[in-house]
C-alpha cells in the first residue's frame, strides 16, 4: 500500500512470495496424485497462482496491471442550475460528458475488483435533483437539450412522459455495457467478474412525486450467486415500520436478502428495529 516504506513492501512481498512457492510444490505433489481428467483444473490453478507472481514483481502505483493503463482526462462540467418553472430547455447538453464520467468510475470500478481491492462499490449516476440535459430525447424536436429533472416534475403530457421513458433507456443502456464489461473481465480465478456479483439497480423515488411508496428494484446476479431470475417479486405488505407507509416492507429487507449469499445473513442500515420486516425469501435459490 501507498506510504508503507520500501521496506515493508520488501517484506510484505517476500512474505506472498513464499505462501505461492508452496503452493507450486503443493501443486506438483497434486499432480502425481491426480487423474489425468483433473489436470486441466490444475492448469488453470497455476495459471492463477502464475498471474499472483506477475502482480508482485509490478509497481504497486501503476493501475496498469487492474486495466487502467492510462490517466483518465479531465472533464469540464458546468453549474447550470435549471429553474423548475419554464421550459427547462439547457443551452448545451450534457449527456456525452454524463456517459464518459459514469464510464471513467465504471473502468476504476472493474480495475478494483479485478485487482481484489474491494467487492463493495455502490455508483450514482447524479443526485435526483440533478440538473442533467439530455439530446435526441425531447419528441416535439430532437434538438432540444432538455433538462432530466426539472422536467420530470411535469409529467402530464405524453411528451415529457415519453421523454422521461427515453432517459430511462439511456440510462438502461449504460448498465447494460458495464454488465457485459464484467462479463468480459476476469478476476484473479480467472473467472468472469461477474460471475460472483449482485447488482442492484434502483431511484430513490418510486415516482416524480418522490413517493417512496412501490419504489422498484432490478436486481442483476452471477451464476455463482444462486439468484433465481425471469421473476418478478411484489412485496405483500410486512409489519408496521416507521420507513414505510400503508405497511409496506422496507428496502431494509431487501440490503437483507442481497446480503445471504454473501455470508452477511443480518444487514440492515441503521439501528432502528422497526426499519426492517425480514430477509425476503425466492429471490436466491
Amino acid at each position: 500500500m501507498p506510504g508503507g516504506g520500501d521496506e515493508s513492501l520488501r517484506r510484505a512481498r517476500a512474505d506472498k512470495k513464499s505462501v505461492l512457492d508452496f503452493a507450486l510444490k503443493d501443486l506438483a505433489r497434486m499432480r502425481n496424485l491426480a487423474p489425468s481428467s483433473q489436470w486441466e483444473k490444475l492448469d488453470a490453478y497455476e495459471d492463477a497462482v502464475r498471474e499472483l507472481e506477475e502482480e508482485l514483481t509490478n509497481d504497486p502505483t501503476d493501475p496498469t496491471f487492474c486495466g487502467m493503463p492510462t490517466q483518465p482526462e479531465n472533464i469540464q462540467v458546468n453549474n447550470r442550475v435549471d429553474p423548475y418553472g419554464g421550459e427547462n430547455v439547457a443551452a448545451e447538453r450534457d449527456d456525452l460528458k454524463h456517459r464518459r464520467i459514469g464510464e471513467l468510475h465504471w473502468a476504476t470500478i472493474r480495475a478494483a475488483f479485478k485487482c481484489d481491492l474491494t467487492r463493495t462499490v455502490t455508483f450514482q449516476w447524479s443526485p435526483g435533483t440533478n440538473h442533467v440535459s439530455f439530446a435526441d430525447m425531447w419528441p416535439p424536436s430532437p434538438s432540444t437539450f432538455k433538462v432530466h429533472h426539472t422536467t420530470s416534475h411535469k409529467p402530464s403530457t405524453a411528451d415529457v412522459v415519453e421523454f422521461l421513458a427515453r432517459v430511462e433507456v439511456w440510462y438502461a443502456q449504460r448498465l447494460a455495457e458495464f454488465i457485459t464489461s464484467l462479463k468480459n473481465t476476469t478476476d484473479i480465478t480467472g473467472k468472469p467478474i461477474f460471475d460472483t456479483t449482485v447488482l442492484a439497480y434502483i431511484t430513490e423515488v418510486g415516482q416524480a412525486n418522490h413517493s417512496w411508496d412501490n419504489m422498484p428494484w432490478l436486481l442483476f446476479g452471477g451464476r455463482d450467486t444462486g439468484i433465481r431470475g425471469n421473476q418478478m417479486w411484489t412485496h405483500g405488505g410486512g409489519r408496521p415500520s416507521s420507513a414505510t407507509s400503508n405497511n409496506m416492507r422496507s428496502t431494509n429487507d431487501f440490503w437483507m436478502t442481497l446480503g445471504r449469499p454473501f455470508g452477511v445473513n443480518n444487514f440492515v442500515v441503521g439501528n432502528d428495529n422497526s426499519m426492517y420486516s425480514g430477509a425476503i425469501s425466492g429471490i436466491f435459490s
